[in-house]
Formats: structure tokens, C-alpha cells, sequence
């Protein structure tokens, strides 16, 4: 039996596991600030729409290359990240290539946030089903 989803109710499980990714982020690094004022702008101020809008455009552009990244696990996916301002793209947000090459984050680490970003890309590919 295949269950389908509607729209609203991607949107809904990504905002939530976008804020519980966030909530790991912020207990593993309390002194980012950053990660922190994100959360209070996912949870309060941004529409989440835009923002998976964003993220599916980015994981489907330049052959695939983000989505490629993420499925090989190339640390080019957060070591090449642009430098930009663009609220509505956390996974490539400049401070994510700063935790990324901290030494308090390990494999095991890594290979988590790796994870995250297989769930946030089949949720993307589920939102994409229903356009």
C-alpha cells in the first residue's frame, strides 16, 4: 500500500525536522549563535514553502551536483559553499562550512548530519511528487 502525501503535510514534517536537526545542531554547538537565530526564523518568521522551494531547486540544479554530493558524501557539499546572506538555504549558509571543519565534530558526527540530509532530501523529492 503507498501512502501519499499532500503538500501541506511535507511541509509540515520538514519544518519539524528541520527545528528537531536545528535543536541537535544547537545542543552540540551552544556558542553558535547563528544556528540559534535560524531556528527562532524557522519556527516563527519563515514560510517554509519558499524556503523547500529553494532547497528542491538547489538539489535539482547544475546536474544534480548538491543532490550527487549528498548521496556520496562529498564534504565539497559544505567546504564549496558561496558566500551569501540567503536566509532561505541553511544547508549552505557560511556557518555550516565553519562547523563542518571544527574539531568537535567527528565521523560519527558527520555521518548524522549526513542522515539528516537524506531525510530532508527525500521529503523534497516527496513535496516535488505533489506539484
Amino acid at each position: 500500500m503507498t501512502t501519499s502525501y499532500n503538500q501541506t503535510e511535507i511541509l509540515k514534517e520538514f519544518r519539524k525536522h528541520l527545528v528537531s536537526f536545528l535543536d541537535e545542531l544547537i545542543e552540540q554547538f551552544p556558542q553558535e549563535g547563528d544556528i540559534v537565530v535560524f531556528r527562532l526564523f524557522v519556527t516563527n518568521q519563515m514560510p517554509i514553502k519558499t524556503y523547500l522551494d529553494k532547497f528542491c531547486l538547489e538539489l535539482n540544479n547544475n546536474n544534480f551536483s548538491s543532490r550527487q554530493k549528498i548521496a556520496e558524501r562529498d564534504d565539497k557539499y559544505f567546504l564549496d559553499i558561496p558566500i551569501s546572506n540567503d536566509t532561505e538555504n541553511f544547508f549552505r549558509l557560511p556557518y555550516l562550512r565553519k562547523l563542518w571543519t571544527s574539531p568537535n565534530l567527528d565521523f560519527d558526527d558527520k555521518e548524522v548530519i549526513w542522515k539528516w540530509l537524506d531525510l530532508f532530501v527525500k521529503l523534497a523529492d516527496k513535496y516535488q511528487e505533489t506539484k
